[in-house]
């Protein structure tokens, strides 16, 4: 009986320590209400959306775009010609509906490599993919000109150079990359005569990704390999080598009869300001945390803010059309995560909802 006794005080004594061990416990971490889980988690977060929600937003303004979008032509009777571009409009004038599945199809692809790109190679804080829907947005959300065809595939070629740019930054040589991404950079003014300035972006690109003078001179080499097959082809053909070059030239110069704010929807304007004050913000953001990123960042930002403030400057150009900005929405959706990011959360979905419906409703109109 003695030996019960004891046992049970035991047992009373256990249970009255668990008792006060817990009860603090319990204090301390209280179980929060039903659904208040649910509710912190399902806080909208345009930065870390889905893949599918990303990819599904960039194909309804595709798809407004390519069925009920209007193309502007400034002055018909003005033809600005190049040799590849030329090819490709006559497709296009040939297979007017085949051309808009391509044209869509090329969009989509690009879109989804800008943020296949920004996340491989950590250009952000977060792995984010708002450059898919972005550019979307910028590239056929605002205008869409006449020649989309060409100008979405010289968005897609820009993009291919800007990812073997970015492949090149290693150690050791990287030849191949290099070789690419220069090779790409030369056919884009073949393509669109407005961008005839571009391939000498090769000796920036040599100075952000630290090329050797090797690389520096296999890229030379490389980004005038297109002129040069083009010339020879025309010998070839029996017409003289010398009229590739005078008419990139004249292409270049001539005038397209395109004004920004002449003869465009009310909203464009509108939606060209608050992409270029995204795009700024976005630069002004990149620039101060420059010293809290890798080295490899800071090359692949760096390239990316010339190659914009190259494109944007392009619009000064007497040959510019509406579809520049098919090509300018490459390095535009790559800087404009940027902004969302480092605002609040709160003010960043509101401004990219607006700036979405305001592309649609700009598209439907």
């Amino acid at each position: 009986s003695t030996s019960r006794r004891q046992r049970q005080m035991c047992i009373r004594d256990r249970s009255e320590r668990n008792a006060e061990f817990s009860a603090p416990c319990r204090e301390q971490k209280p179980q929060p209400a039903f659904g208040q889980n649910h509710r912190r988690t399902m806080k909208p977060d345009i930065i870390r959306q889905p893949l599918l929600l990303a990819i599904a937003s960039i194909l309804v303004v595709i798809a407004a775009a390519m069925t009920t979008g209007t193309t502007i032509s400034p002055a018909p009777e003005t033809m600005i010609s190049t040799p590849l571009g030329d090819l490709i409009g006559l497709f296009q004038e040939r297979f007017p509906r085949c051309s808009r599945i391509l044209c869509g199809g090329l969009l989509l692809l690009t879109g989804i490599l800008c943020g296949r790109l920004a996340v491989r190679y950590g250009l952000y804080p977060v792995s984010s993919t708002l450059t898919i829907p972005l550019y979307g947005l910028v590239a056929c959300g605002i205008l869409l000109g006449q020649e989309y065809l060409t100008e979405s595939v010289a968005a897609f070629v820009l993009l291919l150079s800007t990812q073997n740019f970015f492949a090149c930054f290693r150690n050791g040589y990287a030849i191949g990359a290099v070789f690419r991404a220069s090779f790409f950079l030369g056919l884009l003014p073949l393509l669109y005569a407005p961008l005839l300035p571009l391939p000498l972006l090769v000796l920036a690109a040599a100075f952000c990704f630290r090329r050797t003078l090797r690389e520096v001179f296999v890229s030379l080499c490389s980004v005038v390999l297109p002129f040069l097959a083009v010339c020879y082809i025309a010998w070839g053909q029996g017409a003289n080598p010398l009229d590739t070059p005078a008419g990139l030239w004249h292409s270049f110069v001539s005038d397209s009869g395109y004004r920004i704010f002449a003869n465009t929807p009310p909203l464009v304007p509108a939606l060209l300001g608050i992409v270029l004050f995204i795009v700024l913000c976005a630069i002004f953001f990149g620039l101060i945390s420059f010293r809290t990123v890798s080295i490899k960042a800071r090359g692949m930002l760096t390239y990316t803010i010339l190659l914009f403030t190259v494109t944007g400057c392009l619009i000064a150009v007497p040959s510019v059309t509406p579809g520049l900005l098919a090509v300018a929405a490459v390095p535009a959706a790559l800087l404009m995560p940027l902004t969302f990011i480092r605002i609040q959360r709160t003010v960043g979905t509101l401004l990219y909802l607006i700036l979405y419906i305001t592309c649609i409703v700009n598209i439907l109109q």
